[in-house]
């Protein structure tokens, strides 16, 4: 997937060159022109409409124009939308990476590349008028120009690994002459690095292009998720502060906490913030109603999958295993200490890592390795698929 954006650049060379490091102009390189189109954009202002206020951001000379959630039963949010367009604004859809299946597919591959999440937004501007004033985002952004032609000037990164509250107003930054200046026509790619400085603005034609972002996970969002998940199982940390608290106890409670999570390897808590996180991720599989209508028929030849981005984990202790999928649980809502699994005996060991490390290959039951008997994997089989971690094929 990653090959349908980057165009023939190659992998290595990307990671190795690019990467967080540069901007990147590959011309007619993305596969992805097909991807969305003018059409598709109407068609989502049509089906949003009464939720448009949540699902549609516009930009006006620099300045956030809202849309009201209620305009009378003349004017639709769709009309509004349309009058913003026309005078000059540049309109942004939001949510597209767990709306739009072709999209949302697109953005889980992506995931298993880079990890963290993965956003689309397509960004649709008239002829003649600028999009955003000269800025730089916190996320690593691929540009694919999908329709019509746009003037972009890219310049090079002036911080690494920015989050918002570092954002700079740049209107008064000298930062030279851009290192990428060009128009970009469909199929072209821009790679932006974060903490890079960038513009665009229409010429004579509208423009419809695809910013695809990167949010990594950050070392600091791993430390702050393990000590949410930790306060569940630690009163001290839940300890309430107020101007009258004895902070001398405080003192003592915060030593050893701190004492308890400096023994704590970082590789352990990463593995307990992406279990929890992975709770919070989106699913793009549209069949797994029908395999749940239809789990009691599985037999030993049933020609199965693990669901796409199911983004298995597992965990044991004692005489069990809990096997953590992702959910349907709404994006960027907090993490979940005890997220969405299956706890299944260990004798089930082998069968599980097979899972795990099936990736998308089909497989039958009879087929599954491990060493519970062919009437056992076929039951294994119909309880997973009637939580969601197996689908029919």
């Amino acid at each position: 997937m990653l090959d349908d954006i980057i165009g023939p650049i190659g992998h290595q060379v990307f990671f190795d060159e690019f990467f967080e490091k540069k901007p990147l102009l590959q011309r007619a390189g993305s596969r992805l022109t097909d991807m969305f189109s003018l059409a598709d954009f109407d068609r989502y202002l049509i089906a949003g409409e009464g939720m448009l206020q949540d699902l549609v951001r516009i930009t006006h000379d620099g300045n956030a124009v809202f849309v009201p959630s209620y305009l009378g039963q003349a004017t639709t949010q769709r009309a509004f939308i349309l009058e913003q367009f026309t005078a000059g604004a540049t309109l942004k859809l939001e949510d597209l990476n767990f709306r739009h299946g072709k999209i949302s597919k697109l953005c889980k591959k992506l995931e298993e590349v880079f990890g963290g999440y993965v956003f689309a937004k397509p960004f649709l501007t008239g002829v003649n008028f600028s999009g955003l004033e000269v800025h730089f985002d916190t996320t690593e952004v691929f540009v694919i120009q999908l329709e019509g032609r746009k003037e972009w000037s890219v310049w090079n990164k002036i911080i690494e690994n920015p989050t918002h509250p570092l954002q700079q107003n740049l209107k008064d930054v000298d930062l030279g002459s851009p290192v990428i200046k060009a128009v970009l026509e469909p199929g072209d790619l821009l790679y932006i690095p974060a903490g890079a400085p960038h513009s665009a603005k229409c010429l004579n034609d509208y423009s419809l292009h695809m910013s695809i972002g990167l949010e990594p996970t950050k070392m600091f969002e791993v430390i702050e998720g393990y000590l949410r998940l930790m306060a569940e199982q630690v009163a001290e940390l839940r300890q309430n502060i107020y101007p009258f608290t004895n902070l001398a106890e405080s003192d003592k409670n915060g030593k050893l906490l701190i004492e308890r999570i400096s023994k704590t390897r970082f590789r352990d808590m990463l593995a307990d913030f992406e279990i929890a996180y992975n709770a919070t991720k989106h699913e793009v599989c549209d069949s797994r109603l029908a395999t749940i209508a239809s789990s009691h028929t599985i037999n030993e030849s049933t020609k199965l999958q693990v669901r796409p981005s199911a983004n298995l984990k597992t965990r044991r202790s004692d005489d069990v295993i809990a096997v953590y999928y992702s959910s349907t649980q709404s994006p960027r809502k907090s993490l979940i200490s005890t997220p969405s699994n299956m706890t299944l005996p260990d004798y089930c060991q082998e069968e599980i890592n097979a899972l795990c490390n099936m990736g998308e290959n089909s497989f039958t039951p009879a087929q599954l390795p491990g060493k519970l008997n062919t009437e056992s994997k076929v039951l294994l089989c119909q309880e997973m698929s009637k939580v969601g971690i197996l689908i029919l094929i």
